[in-house]
């Protein structure tokens, strides 16, 4: 083996054991309640859109509750995939603060959840805990209607994605 393959297999092993990856899943409370539509006038405005067509795009919006759905499921989660050091956490805490304050949405502490991988240490868990204000869960969990998960896919994480299409097959035939 040359000296710099050993180097570089050796740098590898030492970042996959001192680094523990962290999957952060925030749920947005009540968002277009909570939305500021000054603050999306301000970002439509920004990316150059004319005054018609943001008064056009307030006028569909505001004061009506709209959801997005995706493979089933709502779009008001947001899913963030960041070192679980501490450093690092503290950093996206922080966006996240700001990204409340200016656009007046909140996230709903009681339904976030982080994942790490299945090896990390219980004191490294603990950690990311007391940083980020909420538990963590096991793997595998669902986002936008797809299974994520760890390792080998296993048939019962697409359990529902079948029955999904089993069912919008039936209902294409007639049955």
């Amino acid at each position: 083996m040359s000296s710099w393959l050993k180097k570089s297999s050796n740098l590898f092993l030492i970042l996959t054991r001192v680094v523990t990856y962290i999957v952060i899943k925030l749920d947005m409370a009540k968002a277009y309640d909570r939305m500021s539509w000054n603050f999306v006038t301000s970002i439509l405005r920004k990316f150059g859109f004319s005054e018609n067509w943001i008064n056009l795009i307030l006028n569909l919006v505001s004061g009506v509750l709209y959801s997005i759905i995706i493979n089933g499921s709502r779009t008001d989660d947001i899913v963030i995939f960041s070192s679980g050091r501490t450093k690092s956490i503290k950093l996206v805490m922080k966006q996240i603060k700001k990204y409340e304050l200016s656009s007046g949405q909140k996230v709903n502490s009681e339904k976030n959840f982080f994942l790490t991988a299945p090896k990390a240490t219980a004191t490294r868990i603990n950690k990311m805990r007391n940083s980020l204000g909420f538990m963590d869960k096991k793997f595998p969990f669902t986002y936008l209607g797809c299974p994520i998960y760890v390792g080998r896919k296993k048939i019962e994480y697409f359990d529902i994605m079948v029955k999904l299409l089993n069912l919008f097959g039936n209902i294409l035939e007639g049955h």
